[in-house]
């Protein structure tokens, strides 16, 4: 969804309106926040748990 968007994605005001989060500002600071550009990376984490026998069960 974020490459459709293109130069319309303003990756700062995103970023800075995930740490506005009042008291939990400070927590969120820490968390990493990436951008995926796979086209399809719901695929790759079923294949790995597929492979790894990984189950959301567990």
């Amino acid at each position: 969804m974020l490459a459709a968007m293109g130069a319309a994605f303003d990756r700062q005001r995103c970023l800075a309106r995930f740490l506005a989060k009042g008291r939990f500002a400070g927590y969120l600071g820490d968390v990493p926040v990436r951008q995926i550009v796979h086209p399809a990376p719901a695929l790759l984490g079923a294949r790995r748990a597929l492979l790894d026998g990984s189950s959301a069960d567990r």
